[in-house]
């Protein structure tokens, strides 16, 4: 018998470290609740399709046509994360584009934006500044609570 524990086939069975389970602390389940409010609500706003081809809906059976919830800079910049501005939705396949061809599909996006969007998200990417997440999370709900408009981005 080896010192590592059981024999396997004649060889000594590797060591399994365990992994502590590791409760959820309070900042990440407030930032998955803000994530799922953002989320519905760009869903909502771009009526659950992909803004570059109008493929529909988070259960599309193919899925290359899924619909995600993505975002134009980083969401690890928590000042635009939760930015209806920063985020839209694009089918799986979009998505993947998004992050393989970024000058392509930056322009793709900019022409469904426009310029003053484009411009106004770099400068908010630039501005220091901690994010107050209860606020954050009282101005999307009520957003959320608000009629869904009929618009256009």
């Amino acid at each position: 018998m080896a010192p590592h524990g059981r024999l396997l086939d004649g060889h000594a069975a590797p060591l399994q470290r365990r992994r502590r389970l590791r409760a959820r602390s309070d900042r990440a389940e407030v930032i998955a609740r803000l994530d799922a409010l953002c989320r519905e609500l760009v869903f909502r706003r771009d009526r659950g399709v992909c803004i570059f081809c109008r493929a529909e809906g988070l259960h599309d059976p193919d899925r290359a046509r899924r619909v995600q919830w993505c975002h134009v800079h980083t969401r690890r910049i928590l000042s635009l994360r939760w930015h209806l501005a920063n985020s839209f939705m694009a089918c799986a396949g979009h998505h993947l584009r998004w992050h393989q061809r970024p000058v392509e599909m930056v322009d793709r996006w900019r022409a469904i934006v426009g310029q003053a969007t484009c411009e106004r998200l770099a400068w908010l990417a630039q501005s220091p500044g901690k994010v107050d997440m209860a606020l954050t999370e009282a101005w999307l709900r009520a957003e959320l609570d608000r009629p869904a408009a009929n618009e256009d981005r």
